[in-house]
């Protein structure tokens, strides 16, 4: 089981982009709580996973993280990030792979 957090500047994106249909494609992202293991990995450092989910004709990156929470009991923490088309896909991924370098985020 995972825990899926979303970057309250993405929601605000996400209702903006995909307006009425804002609900199902968070329940879609909510989707990897059961299935951690979804999407494209597009970068790795050593505790973190920069991954790529494609919905429809937009991608959300997300960042992946293993925790141990208990001994002998692991969950990750899967974080939302960004959501682009395919015209600036490269463009998101480079911005995200530089904050993923300087540990700039916290999950």
């Amino acid at each position: 089981m995972a825990i899926v957090k979303i970057d309250s500047n993405l929601i605000k994106k996400i209702y903006k982009i995909f307006k009425k249909e804002s609900i199902e494609v968070f329940e879609f992202l909510k989707t990897l709580e059961q299935n951690p293991q979804k999407g494209k990995i597009l970068f790795n450092s050593k505790k973190y996973q920069l991954k790529e989910l494609k919905y429809k004709s937009f991608r959300f990156y997300f960042v992946k993280s293993n925790n141990t929470i208990i001994v002998f009991e692991e969950n990750e923490i899967i974080t939302f990030l960004d959501v682009s088309k395919k015209n600036d896909q490269q463009e998101v991924i480079d911005k995200l792979k530089r904050i993923m370098s300087k540990n700039s985020f916290d999950l």
